[in-house]
């Protein structure tokens, strides 16, 4: 069964594997990205923390993110394949951009619309963000506003659904039938 790993340094990580997902983009390159970490260039020093995201089937890398926190930040860009994982591009645009607090949570209705969550820390509170384009835009959601502790888990169940939970929520649970536009909350008792 596949499963998310975190990796606070991408030589975690072996440079065929990562580099067979980052095609020809040099900024993407696990040497790249190495010699910027063991520079020194990103580092808790410089106010950049790596984090890699990789999604693993045993020794297998089937899919990867390269992630760092900075500045109360983190940012994700997406990727898609078209041919079941054997190759990936990066959607054009800008990352999306999350606060630093804690946990993410990523889901998708279909190849457009995905929601973003962070959550986990109540001094930082969390962020939600949509996109109705593939990634290659995103939207602050202000309703519902984010918890005190921030988001905990997204996902997608049908083509059209989110659900949404805090951090900190045992009273009930946010959804959406219209791929994230608008979001109602549910008590739970």
């Amino acid at each position: 069964m596949p499963c998310v790993r975190f990796h606070p340094a991408i030589d975690e990580i072996p440079a065929p594997a990562w580099d067979a997902l980052a095609g020809d983009q040099p900024s993407l390159s696990h040497a790249y990205l190495s010699a910027l970490e063991t520079s020194g260039c990103v580092s808790p020093r410089t106010g950049w923390t790596p984090r890699h995201a990789a999604l693993w089937e045993g020794d297998t890398l089937l899919a990867a993110c390269p992630d760092g926190a900075g500045a109360g930040s983190i940012f994700y860009s997406i990727h898609r394949s078209a041919d079941d994982g054997a190759t990936w591009t990066a959607v054009r645009g800008d990352p999306v951009q999350l606060v630093n607090a804690g946990g993410v949570s990523f889901a998708a209705t279909d190849a457009d619309h995905l929601v973003a969550t962070s959550g986990g820390s109540a001094d930082v509170h969390g962020s939600l963000k949509v996109t109705a384009d593939g990634g290659a835009t995103w939207s602050a959601v202000t309703d519902p506003a984010v918890p005190d502790t921030g988001w905990g888990w997204v996902g997608a169940p049908g083509p059209n659904w989110f659900y949404l939970v805090a951090v900190d929520s045992a009273r009930g649970y946010y959804w959406s039938h219209d791929k994230g536009a608008t979001w109602t909350w549910t008590e739970m008792s």
